[in-house]
């Protein structure tokens, strides 16, 4: 005996994609919603922002606050130069285990009685000491090693020794050979054209010579712990800096970063108002359609996953195979695309034993009449077999009906794609059980 039990719901991409098909509608509806509330909830954090702005044009602060803010501002700034230093200036460039020092040893004489050596290399030294002189030194770096001079500090490589009274030496440093040579004949050249001709024209005649010239690679412990000290300098004003910021509160933080997007000629005094400029124009359109498109995606993807959930959960009937992988229905067509591969009075007779007969057409759901007519008369032209259509509610409520079913020698199952959910199907069945020898099949019309 053939038991048409319900085993599983076997879904297949075609029954999903004829769901899905079906529910369109509510496809457009998620897209619309998901669409709606992004750009909705974009234009809406954009207005806010901007209303935001424009309450706060004017920044104040209080004397306490002043005073937090100078601190960290204060910090910063050492922080900064103390970096900027340690990361450009030549002199934490140079090894302490190899500092090249050269030194040029100038004299002195000639000069008109009572001429005032002393007061003619102090002199020397402290035009040395110009920004000029550095900038002439950087610009020669620049030009013969190619490197670039800003924040170099080039001034702090040279010294001066005047405790020899009519004799002057200048101590170069350097972190390696070429520079020294560079710095080495600027600093020469740059004292005989330039300098050496002012004093004497504010002190007089007198001559200024070369004495001697020497260089010279060693090692300097003191060089080591003074480049050790700048770093660790730099270190407790970055630790420093970032205790002051934290201490700061919300206004306070505003203050300052406003405070510094300015240039050095923008910025006020600290602690006076500071004027806010908005941060955006206005509401950016080109965004919103931009979430508007991210929420049209979204809305149909999770439309699709909550369809294709909705599919798995009732499980309607899409196709054949759904009907006889699900229900062990041994024959099961799609109509009208398998319409000739039914041969239905071959079936019969395997099934009744029978050349002609009467066969039940049990119409399932909503079936076209139209359909179901022209149907009928198809499968009594070519098997001549008698067909009855009986509507499957009408069994259990006509007398007539239920009479049909019984007299007839076969029962198919007729059913429309989409229309009928596993459970109904399996209802049925379990209703004509005892009739289940009958059942020669099931068609599926496709609309």
């Amino acid at each position: 005996m053939r038991v048409y039990r319900y085993d599983r719901k076997y879904m297949d991409s075609k029954g999903l994609l004829g769901y899905w098909k079906k529910r369109f509608g509510i496809l457009l509806l998620f897209a619309a919603v998901f669409c709606v509330v992004f750009a909705g909830k974009n234009w809406k954090g954009q207005k806010d922002s901007l209303t935001k702005q424009q309450a706060e044009t004017e920044l104040t602060l209080s004397e306490e606050q002043k005073t937090q803010v100078q601190k960290y501002l204060t910090d910063r700034d050492l922080y900064k130069q103390q970096s900027a230093y340690n990361q450009k200036a030549l002199y934490m460039k140079i090894d302490p285990e190899q500092k090249y020092t050269g030194a040029l040893r100038y004299g002195f004489d000639q000069g008109a009685d009572g001429f005032g050596y002393g007061e003619a290399v102090t002199q020397i030294v402290n035009l040395f000491k110009s920004e000029e002189a550095a900038a002439y030194l950087e610009s020669q770096l620049a030009e013969q090693v190619s490197m670039d001079t800003e924040g170099s500090r080039v001034s702090e490589l040279i010294t001066f020794d005047t405790s020899t009274g009519q004799v002057l030496v200048i101590y170069v440093t350097a972190p390696d050979q070429e520079i020294l040579d560079v710095l080495l004949h600027a600093t020469d050249q740059y004292l005989m054209q330039n300098i050496y001709p002012a004093v004497v024209q504010a002190r007089g005649q007198f001559r200024c010579y070369m004495l001697q010239t020497y260089q010279s690679v060693a090692r300097d412990t003191a060089l080591r712990d003074t480049q050790a000290a700048n770093i660790n300098l730099e270190s407790t004003y970055a630790m420093q800096k970032e205790t002051d910021y934290d201490a700061l509160g919300k206004n306070e933080k505003k203050y300052v970063k406003q405070y510094c997007k300015l240039s050095a000629e923008e910025r006020p005094q600290i602690g006076e108002p500071l004027a806010v400029k908005p941060v955006s124009d206005g509401i950016q359109y080109k965004t919103v359609v931009k979430q508007a498109l991210m929420g049209l995606l979204a809305g149909i993807l999770t439309g699709l996953v909550g369809l294709a959930l909705c599919f798995a959960w009732t499980g309607y009937i899409w196709t054949a195979r759904n009907l006889k992988e699900s229900f062990h229905i041994p024959f099961a067509w799609n109509m009208p695309k398998e319409e000739k591969q039914m041969h239905l009075l071959f079936h019969f007779r395997n099934l009744t034993g029978k050349e002609s007969g009467t066969l039940c057409l049990l119409e399932m759901g909503v079936v076209p009449a139209e359909t179901s007519e022209s149907m009928c008369h198809k499968i009594a032209d070519e098997t001549k077999l008698t067909v009855y259509r009986v509507q499957e509610a009408a069994v259990y409520e006509e007398k007539q009906a239920g009479q049909c079913i019984t007299e007839a020698d076969a029962i198919l199952i007729c059913l429309s794609a989409g229309k009928i959910t596993y459970g109904a199907l399996e209802h049925t069945l379990e209703n004509i059980a005892v009739y289940e020898e009958k059942v020669l099949g099931a068609i599926l019309l496709q609309e």
